[in-house]
């Protein structure tokens, strides 16, 4: 289980840094997946 959390803090991290150099992705993405907003906001 603590595996699967560093895999995905790091998953995490790699998709802040897409985000970061593509903001407009991000505003196409939030809307069509409320789950992942949801997720951003717990961890």
């Amino acid at each position: 289980m603590l595996n699967f959390k560093a895999k995905f803090c790091k998953r995490k991290k790699q998709i802040m840094e897409i985000l970061k150099s593509s903001k407009s992705w991000f505003k196409i993405y939030r809307p069509v997946n409320p789950h992942f907003s949801l997720v951003r906001g717990k961890v």
